[in-house]
Order: C-alpha cells, then structure tokens, then sequence
C-alpha cells in the first residue's frame, strides 16, 4: 500500500504528463478562459494586490492578465524562492526579471505587498480535488507561505483535467479557497 506522499507523486506524474502534451494553441486558449473567470472574480476585484506566478512547462498563462487584462489599479507581484521559503515582489516588467531557482524568472526589485485581506495569490498546481484539495510540485512552497500569511485571498488555476473527484491530502497541505479551471 503507497503512503499519502507516495500517492500524490504517481498523480503528480499522471497529470503532469498529460499536460506536456498541450499545444501552444490548447494552453493559450485555455489560459484566456480561465484569466476571463479570475477577473469576474470578488476576490480579483476586491484585491489591490495580486500574487501571480511565471508560467512554465505549459501550466495556465496567468502573465496574460499582465498583458490582455491589464488593471493599472493593481499592483503585480511574483515570487522569489529565498531557501524554502518563497516572498512576492513588485512586477515591473520582463527587464527586471532574471532566471531563478528552477530557471523560473524572479524579480530583482525587493518591494512586497501588505500580505492581507487586499492581496490575492494566485497559485498553479499538479492536482486538485473538486473540494479545493491541491497537490503542488512537492516543495511545499505555497503551503508553508500561505501558513504564514493566512488573510491573504486565494484561487488556484488548472485545466479541467487536472481536477479529481478526491486526492490524498495531508495536515500540511493549505487548500486555496477556490480553483478556477477551464479548457480542456
């Protein structure tokens, strides 16, 4: 019998798997859909800050709402990984990044959001349950920041695929308050 953490690497591997396989065409479509729910969203509205990450290996293209969705009345952060933790830090445009951990692009500004009620983090991930259970990449990146800055809003972002009726979780694991998906 596989443990939890056992379980949730053969699902990691599935789905992650699948979503190599995505076309260029497949991602962006998908990706425009699902930037089209994040800002109907109160929790996008309502925040003046808003936590994106940088896309890669076909994960959703939320850089779209950086481009195509643009609100001048939000600040843009994205993350640095600093050891095993992880900081967001003000976005002010591609020449200001630089490849980090993982040769993810990171910001080299220093400047943070307030971490609360205005700030939405918006989180890729592997796996998710339709109760909002996410299982991430393994580093527990998300799971120990969003412990330690717990008023901040969350949405995480899939393709439908992505999505099971129930996934091992584990006490560690922080569930986002909703997942918006779409595609295929």
């Amino acid at each position: 019998m596989l443990t939890k953490s056992e379980e949730k690497k053969v699902l990691r591997k599935e789905v992650l798997s699948v979503r190599s396989c995505l076309s260029v065409e497949e991602v962006y479509a998908a990706s425009k859909e699902i930037c089209e729910k994040i800002i109907s969203d109160i929790r996008y509205i309502s925040s003046k800050n808003i936590c994106i990450y940088m896309p890669i290996k076909n994960e959703v293209n939320v850089e779209l709402l950086f481009s195509k969705y643009y609100d001048e009345r939000k600040n843009y952060f994205i993350p640095k990984t600093e050891g095993n933790n992880m900081a967001f830090y003000r976005y002010t445009g591609k020449n200001d990044l630089k490849p980090g951990r993982f040769n993810i692009p990171e910001p080299i500004g220093n400047i943070e959001p307030d971490y609360s009620l205005n700030t939405l983090i918006i989180m890729p991930g592997a796996v998710f349950s339709k109760d909002n259970g996410r299982i991430g990449y393994g580093g527990g990146y998300y799971d120990r920041f969003l412990k330690a800055h717990e008023t901040c809003n969350t949405i995480a972002v899939c393709y439908s695929f992505q999505i099971k009726d129930k996934i091992p979780q584990e006490k560690n694991d922080i569930k986002p308050q909703i997942i918006i998906s779409g595609g295929l």
